[in-house]
């Protein structure tokens, strides 16, 4: 038996599934001729034969029976695993970290992150609040208009690109 690499058991568990090469082809956005070679070549490398085909019907044989038993629920299991990954997608997960005097960051950004870590549990906080004001922070803070603060949040590490950016603004 030749190595068999698990994508090529998908289309195998398609036929399967669907008891015809064409519903099989369609539910995978193939051709039938397609699927057909495909389970041919995974027959040849196996050295068994996994259907028997007429021209109106594809029945799984004792060996193909057993193989789609073992594998379909590995299979499912997968499938469940990566959707659950899905939830990480919309929801914004890591440490929000903030960077201000502390008069800045306890009366203004407090409230507004306390806001935004309300609508995002999978986030935390991390302040670097300092006493002095620079020149460049007070120069910089008249800049942006009073009504309206932006908080923008990349996660990842410094080192890697971001997984997700996001942002909240607020009237104050």
């Amino acid at each position: 038996m030749r190595p068999v690499d698990p994508g090529d058991l998908g289309p195998f568990l398609a036929v399967a599934r669907h008891r015809s090469f064409r519903r099989a082809a369609v539910d995978l956005g193939t051709s039938a001729s397609a699927l057909s070679h495909a389970v041919r070549s995974l027959e040849t490398r196996l050295g068994l034969r996994l259907f028997n085909r007429t021209t109106r019907s594809v029945a799984l044989t004792e060996v193909g029976e057993r193989l789609f038993k073992r594998v379909q629920p590995a299979f499912q299991d997968v499938a469940l695993a990566l959707e659950d990954l899905d939830a990480f997608r919309d929801t914004p997960t890591g440490v929000l970290r903030l960077n201000g005097s502390s008069i800045a960051v306890r009366m203004v950004l407090a409230p507004l992150v306390a806001r935004f870590l309300a609508t995002a549990p999978r986030m935390s906080s991390m302040n670097a609040a300092s006493s002095s004001s620079s020149p460049s922070r007070r120069s910089m803070a008249r800049r942006v208009p009073p009504s309206r603060l932006a908080l923008n949040s990349r996660c990842g590490s410094s080192t890697e690109a971001p997984l997700a950016k996001v942002s909240f603004t607020a009237a104050l």
